[in-house]
Order: structure tokens, then sequence, then C-alpha cells
């Protein structure tokens, strides 16, 4: 496998399935001459290996690179080209809060899915940081362990009588639940109970590159007991950069 730690992803996905077959193979095949008798041939094993590794074609998510070498080793396993994709560049801005409004930077995470979840940051109009919070949601999976940090945080803001809340997340799934009022039912009576409190209370869905404080602090969440939570009445020592106007960042995605 080391061989093939410097190939194109398609070479090394091809060269794990090569392996993975061929030891199958020959586990069945001992099996097959020793408890039946069967006498194989090494060219029929290989034969099988080929044919089980290109019905695997489909699955393949790697690209090749564009050079013989690639193709050959393709076709020699009986795997069609997969050709390169390209990096689209995206321009993203982060926006501060309106005037009077505060911004819940929220973010939920679950270390395996399912697995142990996590939760977001506080900032001003100013762009100052005004409070954070970090907490474990034990084991559920990501949708969960958003739905439930955007609601630790609402109840974190009326606790300290923030009556304007701007709460946004890199999940668009569980930001539609709570502008359609279609939050899971076992939080329903949480979130009613929450909504008259507040002035103001809107949602939106932001891209993952504008939302990197809130990420840091859901892995520390994710770290925490069921329950356990650090609250932390401005930016946290821990926290190296905040999100700023008027500063570009970038997202790379394949077309």
């Amino acid at each position: 496998m080391r061989l093939a730690s410097s190939a194109s992803p398609a070479i090394r996905e091809a060269w794990k399935l090569v392996v993975v077959y061929t030891l199958s193979e020959v586990w069945l095949n001992r099996n097959k001459a020793i408890f039946e008798g069967f006498r194989p041939t090494v060219n029929s094993v290989i034969r099988r290996i080929k044919v089980l590794v290109g019905d695997c074609s489909g699955r393949l998510n790697g690209y090749m690179r564009n050079t013989v070498s690639d193709l050959l080793i393709l076709r020699s396993i009986h795997l069609n080209s997969r050709p390169a994709q390209h990096l689209q560049v995206i321009d993203c801005n982060w926006f501060p809060p309106r005037p009077g409004e505060i911004l819940l930077c929220c973010d939920g995470a679950s270390l395996g899915n399912p697995g142990k979840g996590g939760s977001g940051m506080f900032r001003d109009e100013n762009d100052g940081c005004v409070g954070a919070m970090a907490i474990g949601l034990g084991i559920c999976t990501n949708f969960w362990a958003e739905i439930l940090a955007i609601l630790s945080g609402i109840q974190y803001a009326k606790e300290k009588g923030w009556r304007k809340i701007w709460m946004t997340s890199d999940s668009q799934a569980a930001i539609y639940a709570f502008m359609s009022d279609a939050v899971l039912w076992r939080v329903q009576a949480w979130w009613r109970s929450l909504k008259p409190f507040f002035f103001s209370l809107r949602f939106s869905s932001v891209l993952r590159e504008v939302n990197f404080t809130a990420d840091g602090l859901e892995r520390r969440g994710a770290r925490l007991s069921d329950g356990e939570k650090e609250v932390f009445p401005g930016r946290p020592i821990f926290v190296q950069s905040l999100e700023v106007r008027d500063r570009l960042y970038f997202r790379f995605v394949t077309k």
C-alpha cells in the first residue's frame, strides 16, 4: 500500500480493491482446495479478481492523472478512465449583525455520525466576541447535533437577555427546519417556549469557510461529556482568529 501512496486517487482506490479481492480470492480458493479438493489455476484466479474489480468501477470516486501510466493501469484491471476534476474557487464574505443585534455563529459536530456532538460563538455589531459556549451533546447524528447546538445557543441568549438574535449555521437542513418551524418533535416544546421571548429572531445558512470559529468550539464540545458545558464571557484564549468583515475568504469545490 505504501507504493501507491503517491499515486493519483483513482490508482489508490484501484490498488486497494485489487489487494482486498486478491486476499479474498486466495483465501476462498485455499479453502476449496483443502475441503473440496478443487484445484484452481492462477489464470482463473486473476480473471476472477479482474471481474470483481471491474464490477466496482461505478463506485469509485477518485480521479486519475492525465498520464499514460494511469490509463494503462486502469485498463489492465478492467476499469474505465477517471477524468481529472478541476477546482472552482468561490469567494466568501463574513457579515456582522445589524445594530443592536447579536450574531450566534453556531455549529454542531458528530464525531463518527453518530458520535459525540458539540456548540457556538456570539458576536456583536462591532465584530467583537461577547461570549462563547461549548456543550457536550452526547452520542448523536450530525443533524441532531446542529439542532441541539442552535437551541442551546438560543437558550443562552435568552438567559443573557439578548432579544434580537441572528442565527447562522453551515447546516442548510437545520436552518431550514427552524425557518419553516418544522423542528423535530422531540424539541418542539423547547423551541416554542423560547420563541416568544425575542423581538427579532432570524436564521441564515452560511459556508463553513466563514464559520470557522464555531467549528473550533463544536470540536471542543465534542470532547466534553454529555450535558457538560463550558461558557466563556468573551473570546476564548484558544480561538486563534475571528471572522472579520471586508476580508475575502475562499471555498474550493470540484466541478
